[in-house]
């Protein structure tokens, strides 16, 4: 019997996706988990757009597996929505001196017309021994 101590995710950075300018078509805008970004219409994306980073602390030598929710809703202010399809980027990680880091991407489709604001979500991170 080995007995671990608890595995904690916490967040280090959250996904984010800069600023989209929807006014004349619908966008599509990825953010891997690596940190590269795709748009589909370049002038219509600026800002910084990142992956959410999650660091993981536990027993050192220990395996680890990471599911995280297949989406979210980001809902402004005013009540709009938009959906956004999660990437995770490992889904198992090996605890190197009791920690690790996990990244969590995402693709969300702005369409044309999409009242402007600021989204906010959430979206929920399970990480258990393997």
């Amino acid at each position: 019997m080995t007995i671990v101590a608890p595995v904690i995710a916490r967040e280090e950075a959250p996904l984010a996706f800069g600023s989209i300018d929807s006014s004349s078509s619908g966008v599509v805008l990825t953010v891997n988990p690596d940190g590269t970004t795709r748009c589909s219409r370049a002038a219509s994306c600026t800002g910084r757009a990142s992956p959410a980073i999650f660091a993981l602390t536990g027993t050192a030598g220990e395996r680890v597996g990471v599911t995280v929710t297949d989406h979210a809703t980001l809902s402004s202010a005013a009540g709009d929505s938009l959906q956004v399809a999660l990437t995770l980027g490992s889904p198992q990680l090996d605890l190197i001196a009791g920690k690790a880091r996990v990244a969590i991407g995402g693709e969300i489709i702005v369409p044309a017309g999409q009242a402007p604001g600021g989204y906010h979500g959430a979206f929920h991170v399970d990480v258990d021994y393997q």
